[in-house]
């Protein structure tokens, strides 16, 4: 389950409702830019009050954390370091590049449109933040990375997708199921995931 909320509060709430759901994997979406409201990602504070607050919330389940493009080494550092020290059980890597974000070292920020951007062509700046984040844990870090950004399940092959994020680090991945996208000419099927099992299969072998 994917929770994002605006306030401390509202995570808090709907990871209890998640708790008494009995909801395993919560996944504290800290990285929403369709909003003219700072995402909480961008401040380190911010990120491990709303994992702690999570984490004590649905003691039960496992936490995750999901990151847009982080363009800043420095601040993906930090996040980083916030996701070891709470313990996290993922790191969701998107590829939407925020909205709304720091653009240098100094704190500039950009405020752009009513909705980030991401899809297919943000794969690269994905896979960079897959690398970067493999290399900031290190490889014996019980953190899993996982995919999303960029991997499709239309004639954009994604077993060979899925190949090149776990070349860089990743460990689990997401399929992009978005119906807007001009990928996808029928509707999403189960079948789909079997195709695309049986495509990511025969590369490995």
């Amino acid at each position: 389950m994917n929770i994002a909320g605006f306030s401390l509060n509202e995570f808090v709430d709907l990871a209890q409702a998640c708790q008494r759901t009995g909801v395993q994997l919560i996944f504290a979406d800290i990285s929403c830019a369709n909003t003219s409201q700072e995402p909480h990602c961008f401040n380190p504070e911010a990120t491990a009050e709303i994992i702690r607050a999570v984490q004590n919330a649905a003691p039960d389940a496992t936490i995750g954390v999901k990151l847009p493009y982080i363009p800043l080494p420095s601040l993906l550092k930090q996040l980083v370091d916030v996701c070891q020290e709470t313990g996290v059980g993922i790191i969701e890597v998107i590829n939407a590049m925020g909205q709304y974000h720091p653009v240098d070292e100094q704190g500039e920020r950009r405020l752009g449109g009513h909705a980030s951007g991401g899809g297919f062509l943000t794969k690269d700046p994905a896979q960079g933040m897959v690398a970067r984040i493999a290399d900031l844990l290190g490889k014996d870090s019980p953190i899993h990375i996982m995919a999303t950004g960029g991997i499709g399940c239309g004639p954009n092959c994604p077993g060979q997708d899925i190949l090149d994020y776990e070349r860089l680090g990743a460990t689990l991945f997401g399929v992009h199921t978005a119906a807007r996208s001009t990928e996808f000419p029928y509707p999403i099927m189960p079948q789909i995931f079997d195709a695309i099992r049986a495509d990511y299969q025969a590369l490995i072998h």
